[in-house]
């Protein structure tokens, strides 16, 4: 009775004391670029800006699936300091939930270890390992929720009862959020409704109804926002939002893959092709021929591993060919179930991760979350993967199977918990943030100071509330956060103070009262462990050129320049009663 206890909970057991782990792991690293942007973001609607209207970047729309929880950390907290860890909890409590159910789903039709490494390939996951409510991250764990919701209702139930119809009413909500974080999840929508098209039809209706229903819902409070006289505007400004050739990076997706797999891709294909042949004919000495095929394939796997190590997220890139070229080894030896589980999995993946790579601008780096859900997929590959082998054959073999999983999780559970994204390494990360929305959070020592003296000069020169509003140039966007003034500027990600588009967002807009210009060399960051979209590091990512028509604009209205601690102030000249 023991062990059948013990049997039962240890998954538990290993993926709490994993997300124990990631709990205290939030609290160090302070990022003051993307992390910042999405916690920025909030705030801009929170004090009541309107997407498209006073806000240009493409990111904000996700921003109101997370504000909710932003309303209710200021309604229980009262100001936004320690604003940054309270969503890298959420973010990582969501994780959990979600590893929780993949290990449920997969756990009924598959043994509690391979469920077991589904559930860490997903919670040890975090693209470039930034912590907090990403659009990447929410639309990532959005989706997951719904994909366990669909399997456990129509891979797990039999029957289309009232439960399983509410559960789907449930999936359908979960992916319409999950569509608002990344609008192009939404050609992932028809593989739900071909899922449920034979035995759940009325679930078919639920789902779009909860689709529809949260899609209205969404709408209809940003209506409540923008108000009817502007929606023509915001349909307008919408060409500031997008470039006008997104869907190139569908095609961009297959050049993608194919620059990552370029040292091994034609022996994998090869070793695919021959799989498939092996599988199809019954050919002499098949089970030698497809062991050798089983070692080729792991050592085109190392190769990919070794040249992704700086890619959090690109072992499972790699694990996902891995698990191609074997599917047609374990394909015919597999149940229906098993069939349907791998295709569910490694399917949705594939196709999420060329929604991501169509929203974003990272090439592979967001390409790589859809692989996140993949790996599932390959895990199941690999265990079912099973050859009737023995002696020293059989012994490698397992071997291998072994080190494949142990590479693939041990390389992303490393960068996970040591990489640390644009701050300096873990080990230099001793200095407690004490106040602002990154309060409770260890940084570098010159990063604190930058730190607070951004803070103390806001809080110094920045006077009036509300009332007022500020420009801070080019890369803090967590700045905004520490004053009730109002952005002044058409997005908060890396505007410099040359930006030609100011002019056209000041045509609508109030200009801006306060204009911080930071020095050169705050936020200043040196890669470690992983490379974030191909850099090295910028040691000043505050460089700016400082011309162009605001420049006009503050010499002709009499600003003062004022040079303060972390940078200068032009700030317009208060009228005299």
């Amino acid at each position: 009775m023991k062990k059948i206890v013990l049997k039962n909970i240890y998954p538990y057991m290993i993926l709490t004391a994993l997300f124990i782990v990631l709990l205290i792991r939030n609290c160090f690293s302070f990022c003051w670029s993307d992390e910042s942007l999405y916690v920025s973001n909030m705030y801009r609607l929170y004090q009541g800006d309107v997407f498209l209207i006073d806000d240009w970047h493409k990111t904000t729309l996700s921003s109101y699936v997370t504000l909710p929880l932003f309303n209710l950390y200021m309604l229980i907290n009262g100001s936004t300091d320690g604003v940054y860890l309270y969503f890298r909890n959420v973010m990582v409590v969501l994780a959990f939930i979600n590893s929780i159910m993949i290990y449920n789903c997969i756990s009924t039709h598959f043994s509690n270890v391979t469920a077991l490494i589904c559930s860490v390939c997903l919670l040890s996951y975090s693209r470039a390992n930034i912590c907090g409510v990403s659009y990447y991250n929410m639309g990532l764990h959005l989706f997951v929720f719904t994909l366990c919701i669909y399997y456990l209702t129509n891979f797990v139930s039999t029957q289309d009862t009232w439960k399983v119809k509410l559960a789907a009413f449930g999936g359908g909500i979960c992916l319409g959020l999950a569509i608002i974080v990344n609008p192009y999840i939404i050609i992932i929508f028809p593989l739900f409704i071909i899922a449920y098209m034979k035995t759940k039809r009325k679930s078919i209706l639920m789902t779009e109804f909860g689709c529809v229903l949260c899609g209205l819902i969404f709408f209809t409070f940003y209506l409540h926002g923008v108000g009817v006289s502007q929606l023509s505007k915001a349909f307008e400004n919408l060409s500031h939002v997008e470039e006008a050739a997104v869907w190139s990076r569908f095609f961009q997706w297959f050049v993608l893959i194919y620059r990552f797999f370029r040292p091994t891709i034609w022996i994998q294909c090869i070793v695919f092709f021959m799989q498939l042949f092996m599988a199809k004919l019954k050919v002499k000495n098949r089970c030698q021929v497809q062991v050798f095929l089983f070692f080729i394939s792991v050592v085109c796997l190392e190769i990919n591993l070794v040249s992704s190590k700086n890619l959090l997220g690109g072992a499972y890139i790699a694990f996902a060919m891995f698990g191609l070229q074997a599917l047609p080894a374990v394909w015919k030896q597999s149940n229906y179930v098993e069939k349907r589980s791998i295709i569910y999995f490694y399917l949705t993946g594939i196709l999420l991760s060329m929604a991501f790579a169509i929203a974003s601008n990272t090439g592979i780096d967001a390409a790589g979350i859809g692989f996140a859900i993949t790996a599932s997929g390959t895990v199941l590959i690999l265990s079912l993967y099973q050859f009737p082998v023995t002696g020293m054959i059989g012994t490698l073999y397992k071997t291998a199977k072994c080190f494949v999983l142990a590479g693939v999780l041990g390389i992303t559970l490393f960068l996970r918990i040591f990489a640390v994204y644009r701050d300096g390494t873990l080990e230099q990360l001793q200095c407690k943030i004490t106040q602002g929305p990154a309060k409770e959070l260890y940084t570098t020592q010159e990063h604190l100071e930058q730190y607070n003296n951004v803070i103390d000069d806001i809080h110094t020169y920045v006077t009036g509330g509300a009332q007022t509003n500020i420009f801070i140039t080019k890369l803090a966007a967590w700045a905004y956060l520490c004053t009730d003034a109002r952005c002044a500027v058409y997005q908060t990600w890396r505007t410099p103070f040359s930006d030609p588009m100011l002019e056209t967002y000041f045509l609508d807009h109030p200009q801006p009262d306060n204009i911080l210009i930071l020095n050169d060399n705050y936020g200043g960051f040196v890669d470690n462990y992983i490379v974030t979209w191909g850099e090295n590091g910028d040691l000043t990512p505050n460089t700016n050129d400082i011309s162009g028509y605001l420049l006009n604009y503050v010499q002709e209205n009499g600003y003062q320049c004022i040079p303060v601690k972390s940078g200068t102030i032009y700030q317009r000249k208060h009228e005299e009663n």
